[in-house]
């Protein structure tokens, strides 16, 4: 949770009270998601982070993403929103991570946002039981970026997929195929 001085938390309460947003409302949180200083504002005076929006039926953070809204995404995050959350795009409402690795090089400045916060990549597509280091290995082998964001942030090669099987089981068995610059970083995480 991001640390806020006196000094900031009398100037946004005069914000607030200046464009008449005292109480808090968390429905509002979409309308101010562009303008940085008064969606900030919101959440040092009580707006919730992991807000799910009665709209729109997502969390904030989800809405922000699919919206475009960066600085709004980066900002809850800060604040403590949870970083494991439905995404909007699929109708299954699997892990926003996934929709953002499918995209990893447009998407790269929300994932460092999500793994600089905590963001826990082991975990599974319901689908199909892959986990995200599996879907990167498997579907986007050569995204080596993506693949070092989630081994040097948790990401666990030995995280079983939906079937028990872990990334050494898929690699040995022929199930994916790793390049070999990521072999290093694949081995000094083997258990």
């Amino acid at each position: 949770m991001k640390k806020v001085s006196e000094k900031k938390k009398q100037q946004t309460l005069e914000l607030l009270q200046s464009r008449d947003l005292l109480p808090v409302d968390n429905n509002v949180l979409f309308q101010y998601m562009k303008e940085k200083e008064v969606f900030e504002a919101l959440l040092i005076h009580g707006a919730d982070p992991d807000y799910y929006d009665s709209y729109f039926k997502y969390p904030m953070l989800s809405v922000a993403h699919n919206s475009g809204y960066f600085q709004a995404f980066k900002l809850m995050l800060e604040y403590g929103a949870s970083p494991n959350v439905p995404s909007m795009l699929r109708a299954e409402k699997t892990d926003l991570l996934f929709d953002l690795f499918f995209s990893y090089v447009r998407n790269k400045k929300y994932v460092d946002a999500l793994a600089k916060n905590g963001v826990n990549f082991n975990i599974t597509l319901p689908e199909t039981g892959e986990t995200v280091l599996e879907w990167m290995l498997r579907y986007s082998p050569i995204a080596t970026d993506a693949i070092k964001t989630i081994l040097e942030h948790g990401g666990d090669p030995n995280f079983p997929n939906g079937n028990g099987k872990t990334i050494y089981d898929l690699i040995a068995d022929g199930e994916i195929k790793v390049i070999n610059m990521l072999m290093p970083l694949l081995d000094e995480r083997k258990k």
